[in-house]
């Protein structure tokens, strides 16, 4: 009787390893899937993995060598890919604002939204800048925390970097709204 209980008791044990196990594995196939997906090189897989996942990217712009307004675009120990993007918080964020400020003389969502079209800059939702390698990527954040802080906060934003990839997000965002930014792209490159 004592060996049937001890039997069972291994054979429970055994059972429950085997189960454990199975389901790390089935957890390091699904990171694993969301990395083959997408290459962390390209800009434009990373853009919409972050659409994929629920960020409010309305309108984005993906840049080149001759039209990357940086001039960094290719250089040495710089991005290799940069897109930036409007997010529709801070669409609506300018438009209450206007409204506060002018009243019925406010522009319209469309007419910001235009506007915004044409400065396309960082403070309008943000930026993605992909790297070869996280050195580049945390050289480009150190330098542009130091720009921010030199600047008394003037030039404030809020910046995200992980392996290979920076995000940079407007601070028109709220610290709650900014931090999907950072959560979506630590899931990425878990």
């Amino acid at each position: 009787m004592e060996k049937r209980i001890l039997s069972l008791i291994i054979t429970l044990a055994l059972c429950l390893a085997a189960c454990t196990q199975q389901q790390n594995n089935n957890k390091n196939t699904k990171e694993k899937e969301v990395t083959n997906k997408v290459n962390l090189q390209n800009v434009d897989d990373v853009v919409a993995y972050f659409k994929e996942n629920g960020l409010p990217i309305a309108e984005t712009k993906k840049y080149t060598e001759e039209d990357d307004p940086n001039e960094l675009l290719g250089r040495p120990g710089q991005y290799i890919g940069k897109v930036n993007f409007i997010d529709t918080n801070v669409v609506s964020k300018k438009v209450e604002d206007e409204k506060k400020d002018y009243g019925s003389e406010a522009s319209s969502e469309e007419e910001i939204k235009k506007s915004m079209l044409e400065e396309f800059d960082t403070d309008s939702g943000g930026s993605f800048e992909i790297f070869k390698n996280n050195t580049d990527a945390k050289s480009r954040y150190d330098y542009i925390s130091k720009i921010s802080s030199d600047t008394g906060g003037i030039l404030a934003e809020y910046d995200y970097v992980q392996k290979n990839i920076l995000v940079r997000v407007s601070k028109s965002l709220t610290p709650k709204q900014a931090a999907n930014y950072e959560k979506v792209l630590k899931e990425l490159v878990k």
